[in-house]
């Protein structure tokens, strides 16, 4: 499982290093309301998720690794991540930037990063992770 869990982190930072400069080259068509959202997004916006993104895969290797600091990680990363998009929802129009599959996407996202979490602090229970 841990493999699955690393190899999805792999792909989901990459994948979203790739989305972003297909929509900020122009290569990909954007909505309206997705325009106004990325016009607004500030330094730290762009930096927060990054980072977010960075530590998740950070997160991710550690678990592979089996070790104890990886709990911590994806921990941090959800309560980061909880915090950020709810101030982010409430100072933007990310709802109309979101179409059905965002916010689709963003609530399995979540999904999966508390299945992750819940993994690995049951690993930790078991005596598992060093």
């Amino acid at each position: 499982m841990v493999w699955v869990i690393l190899l999805f982190y792999l792909v989901a930072g990459l994948w979203t290093l790739l989305g972003f400069g297909l929509i900020y080259s122009g290569r990909v068509p954007i909505n309206p309301a997705q325009k106004a959202f990325l016009a607004r997004l500030t330094v730290f916006d762009q930096l927060t998720t990054a980072f977010l993104g960075s530590v998740n895969i950070a997160a991710a290797v550690l678990l592979f690794r089996l070790r104890k600091a990886a709990v911590v990680l994806f921990c941090a990363v959800l309560a980061l991540n909880l915090v950020l998009t709810a101030h982010a929802m409430a100072e933007s129009n990310r709802f109309e930037a979101l179409s059905r599959g965002g916010s689709l996407g963003m609530a399995l996202g979540l999904s999966i990063t508390i299945a992750v979490v819940a993994y690995a602090i049951r690993l930790q229970r078991l005596q598992i992770l060093y």
